[in-house]
């Protein structure tokens, strides 16, 4: 073989090797999917949360007391799903991971605890209320009044 027929094969083989060396980076990039993690959830007062839910077209008011609790009075436009319950009802219930989660509870130990768990199932805008109490008198319905 005369040795520009090497140098045209080396050329060729090398070609080749550069062709799919780059098929093969460019297959690797588009097939990690960059995950961004959700912001994690945040302590707020309720003054706050009523100020941040004033300027939201959409939002979710969460109680995650039980049942009973619930229907002996809560927070006007509040949903109820049980502290208990919510890693089972939270993809049924709460579909848009996007839309902001306000939480509430009695004392505040399960809201935080709750937010922890909406954090852990990728909600991005979580923010734990703390206890009810701390919400104005006005926003509860008539049941809290009595």
């Amino acid at each position: 073989m005369s040795s520009i027929k090497i140098i045209a094969l080396i050329i060729v083989v090398v070609i080749l090797h550069i062709a799919v060396y780059w098929s093969y980076l460019k297959t690797k990039r588009h097939s990690r999917a960059v995950k961004i993690a959700p912001a994690p959830y945040q302590e707020i007062a309720p003054a706050a949360a009523i100020q941040m839910m004033s300027r939201l077209k959409k939002f979710i008011l969460l109680d995650v007391r039980t049942a009973q609790e619930f229907a002996s009075g809560h927070l006007k436009g509040a949903v109820l799903i049980p502290y208990d319950e919510l890693p089972s009802r939270a993809s049924r219930e709460l579909l848009d991971k996007t839309t902001p989660v306000f939480i509430y509870c009695h004392a505040g130990v399960r809201s935080r605890h709750a937010a922890q768990t909406l954090e852990g199932l990728e909600y991005a805008a979580v923010y734990d209320t703390g206890a009810m109490f701390n919400w104005p008198p006005d926003l509860f319905t008539d049941e809290m009044k009595n």
